[in-house]
């Protein structure tokens, strides 16, 4: 017959030895929740277009894309790409409009970064310098033999935000992976090019102000709007 004292003792004992267990087990799903929420956040894919095209401008007609020097921007793992030229018929003036849709990003499949966007590796176009940038925007000029001269004004639309910083973009990728909300990137890349001495931002210039917003644009190829 086991008295009870002994009976207290031994249940303490079992229980003294399932008490580390226990929380072991709690500890390891409080770590385990943020990474899995993460990681099923990251696999978000948002629904894009099946199709896109390219918009009509006002007062721009398209035309066949025939550059001086072949050129056309990368953007690796992108739903949909497009590239096209408008032409002013008025002023004979020309752009070309690059625009990349992404569902969502994810290891090799990333809107910013290296070998990302109008400057390609392992081709003869060179960055020469940094150019002032319209609002929400960058600016590049690039130059290839020739020489031809290309002026590529880059916007990136992703959370809301309509940005030419990749240190943006990156920022607003993370928040969407680690907060939830739409998945989708978009590029759209305004450029003109020349042999001569005048500057391709005219065209690019007024090539943007017929086009309208910009962060409508991406939102609609998104699908979005």
């Amino acid at each position: 017959m086991i008295d009870g004292d002994a009976l207290a003792r031994r249940q303490s004992i079992r229980s003294g030895r399932q008490h580390p267990v226990k929380i072991m087990a709690v500890m390891a799903a409080i770590l385990l929740t943020p990474v899995l929420w993460i990681s099923v956040l990251a696999a978000q894919e948002s629904t894009v277009p099946d199709r896109i095209a390219l918009p009509d401008v006002a007062g721009w007609e398209r035309v066949d894309y025939q550059p001086l020097y072949p050129w056309q921007p990368r953007f690796a793992g992108a739903s949909h790409q497009l590239l096209g030229r408008y032409r002013n018929p008025v002023t004979g003036m020309e752009a070309d409009l690059a625009i990349a849709v992404y569902d969502r990003q994810e290891e090799g499949r990333e809107i910013v970064g290296y070998g990302q966007g109008a400057l390609v590796p392992e081709t003869e176009w060179s960055r020469n310098r940094a150019l002032e940038a319209p609002a929400g925007g960058s600016a590049v000029e690039l130059i290839a033999p020739g020489p031809v001269v290309r002026d590529v004004v880059s916007f990136y639309r992703i959370g809301g935000k309509l940005t030419g910083s990749g240190s943006v973009v990156k920022l607003e990728t993370l928040k969407s992976r680690l907060l939830g909300g739409p998945q989708q990137a978009v590029a759209i890349l305004v450029s003109s090019e020349t042999r001569r001495e005048e500057s391709p931002r005219i065209a690019i210039d007024a090539f943007l102000s017929d086009l309208g917003p910009v962060d409508k644009l991406a939102d609609a190829m998104a699908g979005l709007r």
